[in-house]
């Protein structure tokens, strides 16, 4: 009885002791990273400012936060791009070695939360030197140590940039005219280089509404938006080339534009410069001759015309061609009704019964007498 009882009391020990030493983020989580935005191109020399961005939170019921130091976001960083810290409040230390890099968190979740949010701020720079064309993989993923992970899919993104020719873009504005119909005008793209470009972006701004246009150039397509036009050129274009569009804007006869003076302001991006998403990734190499601008003089032009008023109805005349009855208080002369038109019939009629009643009784009576 007595080694059953230690036995017991041995047993209990061992799964108080088990309990004990089981770390409490042994819990199941959720975690995950957040989508990267990347552009399809990096120039030479380019620096990518970026946000790694990650969740997690406890489940199962666990009503105590995650601890930080399970957390981890690692990069694979491809050879000839280096990483230096980005700025903006960071949740912990980036640390890179051997292709890889590790940011862990030092941020404590707000009291009585299950959930935290880590963000990382850092910058990565492709090598002057690293050839054009070169593919750049990269990798992020988000290691959670200990317990059970809920979302294993939702922490790997993977993603791959070209390396691009970087040219410097200038624009100039030419040839302007301004007719009764239209505005006339030629923009002039010029690379500067360093190296050939096969697509560039301009854009064209304006404070009235719908400046929009036609143009003619080669590879040239203009997407217009409230205030804006985007245009693209997609046309091969080497260091010391230019290619021209030439750009009409109708001008309507009843515009309201006309007598006014039209400021357009240009502006052309240094290549590559892409949209990702809804974001807009500028390269910058000499920002003195990416913009110029132009003022379309409309006050030459003859205003638009005022639309002619609306003639008021006249009144239907009756069917009989009688005068209508003045309304009351329109002040009839007399003051009375004219016996005119269709409803004088029932009167006359009336006053011809009276005749003919009348000279009956007459001639009546003179019967009788006689």
């Amino acid at each position: 009885m007595i080694l059953r009882r230690i036995a017991t009391v041995l047993g209990f020990a061992v799964v108080l002791a088990g309990v004990a030493a089981t770390p409490a983020q042994a819990e199941p989580v959720h975690s995950g990273v957040r989508e990267i935005v990347a552009p399809a191109e990096f120039p030479q020399g380019y620096v990518w400012k970026l946000t790694l961005r990650a969740d997690a939170s406890t489940t199962g019921g666990d009503t105590l936060p995650i601890d930080p130091s399970r957390l981890a976001v690692k990069l694979t960083i491809p050879a000839g791009v280096t990483y230096a810290p980005g700025e903006g409040e960071s949740s912990g230390p980036c640390d890179l070695a051997e292709g890889v890099l590790t940011c862990t968190s030092t941020q404590q979740p707000p009291a009585g939360s299950m959930f935290t949010s880590l963000a990382f701020p850092i910058e990565l720079r492709v090598g002057p030197d690293t050839p054009i064309g070169t593919k750049l993989p990269f990798k992020l993923t988000f290691d959670v140590e200990g317990g059970q992970e809920d979302w294993p899919n939702d922490n790997t993104r993977s993603w791959e940039i070209t390396v691009a020719g970087s040219a410097d873009m200038g624009i100039a504005v030419k040839d302007l005219a301004v007719a009764e119909e239209a505005v006339t005008y030629t923009v002039v793209l010029h690379n500067y280089g360093p190296q050939t470009t096969t697509k560039f972006t301009y854009h064209e701004t304006f404070p009235v509404t719908n400046w929009h246009g036609t143009g003619v150039g080669q590879g040239a397509s203009c997407r217009f938006t409230a205030g804006k036009n985007q245009c693209t050129v997609r046309q091969a274009l080497a260091p010391g080339q230019e290619t021209e569009i030439k750009r009409t804007v109708p001008i309507a006869a009843n515009s309201k534009w006309r007598g006014t003076k039209v400021p357009v302001e240009l502006y052309v991006y240094d290549s590559p410069s892409n949209f990702a998403g809804s974001e807009w990734f500028v390269n910058t190499i000499n920002p003195d001759n990416d913009k110029t601008s132009y003022v379309a003089d409309l006050t030459g032009l003859a205003p638009p015309a005022s639309p002619s008023p609306t003639p008021s109805p006249s009144p239907s005349p009756s069917s009989t061609g009688g005068t209508a009855a003045p309304a009351p208080g329109d002040g009839g002369g007399g003051g009375g009704l004219p016996i005119t038109g269709a409803a004088t019939m029932p009167l006359l009629l009336g006053g011809v019964l009276l005749l003919v009643v009348g000279a009956g009784a007459v001639l009546l009576g003179r019967r009788r007498r006689s």
